[in-house]
């Protein structure tokens, strides 16, 4: 996780680790990531003995002695080694290559005469002021680079286009809740955060058809982020995780006296095939950390609900959820049957 890493690095150096030691572990992880969570290797010695590597990556000296030093074998790097894709890309398009085929290269000649001004300006058009490169060609074309969205880039927004996470984000929160008088067994907070962004349709008809009222905190904002922050234990967590801590003061404040954030190891298997479908350690487990910061919580007297659940199981989780809300009262058949229609609705936001 780049966050993590970024994270560990300004540790290190509050605490006065070496330039060379931290970009040694850089290189060190660069080289662990590719052979261990990319190629998924389980021993060093299934790459063989013999190693040719390629890439502009391995056009840095350390990155190659860590890939040598990790796999313990001598490696061998080509002059060309950053070209080489470039050499793969030509020799596929060269097979690719049909009777009449236009290229859209520059010839030779054209090569010869071809010449770049590169010139560097900040754009005005909105309050980001991107720093612009613009790259001017002796044939009149230009190209921009360095800005973040159509304007920079002299191109006109397109208003026909969805906005696509806007529709998401009114489709995954827009649940009506149960009126308090029609909610026999109370209300339970749930806060906008982490993996909701992705459960709060199955979560949210879950409650609502065991009898609560679903209260979800507002949206984030940096005032949500203020209320929390003196309860943040350590600096090195994400933001995400950082803002559960005002989502969780938001809810005491809206007099919620239970709120469910739950700890979930593994999602439910969406691909098959695929390896795991583990969780972020902190959607896994950040709900402890909440539980033991944020003293709010005991003196308000209100109740976390943070287990540990099986979403991939559906039989064992129905068993969980059980024992975790039997003290309303609720039977086990309640549950199951709360459970068939949250899957239900799960389904229904997935698919759209």
């Amino acid at each position: 996780c780049t966050v993590f890493m970024n994270s560990k690095v300004k540790q290190a150096q509050k605490e006065a680790v070496s330039v060379g030691d931290i970009s040694a572990g850089l290189c060190y992880s660069v080289v662990k990531n590719a052979l261990y969570k990319v190629i998924m290797l389980k021993n060093p010695s299934e790459l063989g003995n013999k190693m040719i590597v390629q890439g502009g990556t391995f056009l840095n000296d350390a990155i190659l002695r860590s890939f040598e030093i990790i796999t313990g074998k001598e490696v061998i790097r080509p002059d060309i080694a950053g070209l080489m894709g470039a050499f793969g890309a030509a020799l596929l398009a060269k097979n690719a290559f049909k009777k009449g085929m236009q290229s859209s290269l520059i010839r030779a000649s054209q090569l010869e005469a071809f010449s770049v001004d590169t010139q560097i300006a900040r754009c005005k058009k909105c309050t980001n002021h991107c720093l612009l490169t613009v790259n001017l060609f002796n044939d009149g074309k230009k190209l921009i680079t360095g800005n973040r969205c159509e304007k920079g880039a002299g191109l006109d927004r397109q208003q026909t286009v969805p906005n696509i996470f806007e529709y998401k984000y009114k489709r995954l929160f827009q649940y009506q809740p149960l009126e308090a008088q029609n909610a026999p067994r109370g209300t339970i907070g749930i806060p906008r955060v982490m993996n909701m962004y992705e459960n709060y349709p199955f979560w949210f008809t879950f409650f609502t058809t065991l009898g609560f009222r679903v209260e979800l905190s507002p949206e984030s904002n940096r005032h949500i982020f203020e209320s929390g922050m003196d309860t943040i234990p350590s600096d090195t967590a994400c933001y995400p995780a950082k803002l559960v801590h005002g989502h969780i003061m938001a809810l005491i404040k809206q007099n919620a006296t239970h709120i469910f954030y739950p700890c979930i190891p593994k999602e439910r298997a969406e691909i098959n095939g695929a390896d795991n479908h583990f969780n972020c350690p902190m959607v896994i487990a950040y709900a402890e950390v909440i539980h033991a910061n944020i003293d709010a919580l005991r003196e308000n007297g209100v109740v976390l609900h943070h287990p540990f659940l099986p979403y991939d199981n559906k039989k064992a989780l129905a068993h969980r959820l059980f024992d975790e809300f039997k003290t309303f009262g609720i039977t086990i058949n309640e549950v199951k049957n709360a459970l068939r229609l949250a899957w239900a609705e799960d389904r229904r936001f997935k698919t759209d």
